[in-house]
């Protein structure tokens, strides 16, 4: 699971700027992204805390040698987190619900 942490939301954070026919950054970073496209997505400010919490659990898998070792007790935490973010941005996509 830890190898999967923040890559789907990082693309679909990443599919508001194609959707605009933007080229998104290439970058790991989740508020980066989300506050890129914000202007075209106000709603996106609803997680921008999520986004900020989130982007460490995906780089540690990314990157060795991070001194973050999360665990199971993380899990119930970081996966409301992922579901938020997806959820406003699937919106914002109007994808609706999954």
């Amino acid at each position: 699971m830890g190898m999967v942490f923040d890559v789907l939301e990082e693309e679909y954070l990443k599919a508001l700027y194609v959707q605009h026919d933007r080229k998104p950054p290439f970058v790991h970073d989740l508020l980066t992204l989300a506050r890129g496209i914000g202007e075209r997505y106000p709603a996106l400010a609803r997680v921008s805390a999520d986004c900020e919490r989130l982007t460490p659990f995906g780089t540690v898998t990314r990157y060795p040698g991070s001194i973050m070792e999360p665990g199971l007790a993380h899990m119930p935490q970081v996966t409301a987190w992922m579901e938020n973010i997806r959820s406003v941005v699937r919106s914002c996509l109007n994808l609706g619900l999954e």
